[in-house]
């Protein structure tokens, strides 16, 4: 059966790889020259591991889910219901905005030997979004170059080596369609690039928005280790894990550690 739009986001999954890998035969993909993929401050590649989590847990992208608070982006009630509600929710959205906190600056680290710059992040991040939200208040032009874009609902589909790190493939359905297939296809799919302003479209080229050729899949290229589930004895600087890894073996730019509970997260590990 045809899945709808999949899209693919160039976003850090682990903060722990931000290596670029070759990638053909899909739509704006950055290539693999090294300053495509230049993360100076970290903040590019957080950013759009934000995005790609912001998908899985709260299966669309919408700005109204956050809310700034003391000059900080945080999640708001809109957004935890998003994510089901209840006190343990969006914990790899949490995970990836508590990044913005004093605490975090310089302890995240890319395996070019790049730290988060959690100033940076946090400035960024706000003022990214205040842009996305004064955007989606202009009307609806019904082309590609205005923010207007469908009500969707995302659904993970997929995660291949991508042209900075890998990609991860979703299929988009319109919101209130509950079938997972081509009837619920968005009328205007490449729109939903629109929805990723808050996470530094068009300038960010971590996210190298994809729609593959039949238009019914969208891609996202993001980083290792941010996005997806700690696998014992894997490499990187830093894990992000429901479950307790503390204790486990790990190797950071080529030295071994043991991987250690950081201070500004509960679900975050770091390499040390």
């Amino acid at each position: 059966m045809l899945k709808p739009i999949i899209w693919s986001l160039l976003v850090p999954m682990a903060l722990s790889s931000v290596a670029c890998s070759a990638e053909t035969g899909s739509e704006n993909l950055a290539t693999t020259d090294q300053a495509v993929c230049a993360n100076p401050d970290g903040v590019d590649a957080v950013l759009a591991a934000l995005a790609v989590v912001t998908a899985k847990e709260m299966k669309h992208w919408s700005a109204k889910d956050f809310k700034i608070v003391n000059n900080t982006v945080t999640i708001g009630a809109t957004g935890i219901a998003a994510c089901g509600g209840g006190t343990y929710v969006c914990q790899n959205v949490q995970a990836i905005l508590d990044l913005q906190k004093p605490a975090a600056n310089g302890q995240i680290k890319f395996t070019d030997g790049t730290v988060l710059n959690s100033d940076a992040y946090r400035s960024r991040a706000v003022s990214y979004l205040q842009r996305q939200l004064s955007c989606e208040a202009q009307p609806d032009n019904h082309n590609d170059s205005n923010c207007p874009a469908e009500a969707h609902r995302l659904v993970w589909e997929s995660q291949v080596p991508g042209s900075c790190d890998k990609d991860d493939w979703f299929a988009a359905y319109r919101a209130n369609c509950l079938t997972d297939d081509i009837s619920c296809k968005l009328v205007e799919p490449s729109q939903l690039k629109n929805k990723l302003i808050m996470f530094g479209q068009p300038s960010n080229v971590w996210l190298a928005f994809q729609l593959n050729a039949d238009k019914t899949r969208i891609g996202i290229d993001p980083a290792v280790g941010l996005t997806e589930t700690y696998i014992v004895g894997g490499g990187g600087c830093q894990a992000i894990s429901t479950t307790n890894v503390a204790g486990q073996a790990c190797s950071c730019l080529g030295a071994s550690g043991t991987l250690r509970a950081a201070t500004f997260n509960a679900n975050t590990y770091l390499c040390r």
